[in-house]
């Protein structure tokens, strides 16, 4: 893993400490790796990090020029990424040691009762009511923060699932026939009427309570 963007807590014991740097051609291709998607050009860091008692805040922001096949014709589409950064980090905590057993628990170590079960982590997509600040915590270890891995993982996200050439998503829309719904007129025959696609659940449930009716 590349080392490039790391600061020195040192540093920041002086106050706020600003970067301001290149994401080069060697670096996304790293970041990138095991993606479809590529770098058209180099991206850039602007970020801050201050720390406060003894956890430090780093905000900016991330661009980063990129491109992926399409997923119909396989031809390359331009993909800008922009992405504010926003983490919340505090120092690791050391494992504590092993301790020696007591003189007289030996026997008791021979018995050992069942460890109670743990409750599983709750990832941030399972929490609807995840705070922002809750959601962008994470450690550091040592005397420095790198932050190398936390700029990737704000790249990857923005990533398009299904990325799709421009004038083709133009010709899909343009392409979508608009839902009909009989509509009965002064002469009792149905007339199909163009109804709006956000009217739809409305109309159904409407239908229904006509149905009721009769």
């Amino acid at each position: 893993m590349p080392t490039e963007f790391q600061v020195p807590i040192a540093d920041l014991e002086r106050g706020p400490k600003h970067l301001e740097a290149p994401l080069t051609l060697d670096w996304l291709s790293w970041a990138l790796e095991g993606t479809e998607a590529s770098a058209r050009g180099p991206g850039q860091l602007s970020a801050t990090l201050t720390k406060n008692g003894t956890e430090v805040l780093v905000q900016g922001r991330i661009t980063a020029p990129l491109q992926m096949p399409c997923i119909r014709t396989l031809d390359p589409v331009e993909v800008d990424v922009t992405s504010d950064l926003w983490l919340l980090l505090e120092p690791r905590a050391s494992e504590p040691r092993a301790r020696p057993p007591q003189r007289g628990t030996a026997r008791l170590a021979r018995t050992p009762s069942a460890p109670a079960a743990k409750p599983p982590r709750r990832r941030a997509d399972e929490d609807p009511e995840l705070s922002l600040e809750r959601a962008a915590r994470d450690t550091f270890s040592g005397d420095r923060v790198h932050l190398d891995d936390f700029i990737r993982e704000f790249i990857l996200l923005e990533l398009p699932m299904a990325p799709l050439r421009s004038d083709l998503r133009s010709e899909a829309e343009q392409a979508r026939p608009a839902p009909l719904v009989p509509q009965v007129g002064p002469g009792g025959a149905a007339d199909p009427v163009e109804l709006d696609p956000r009217l739809a659940p409305l109309a159904a449930l409407a239908s229904r309570l006509r149905q009721n009716k009769e």
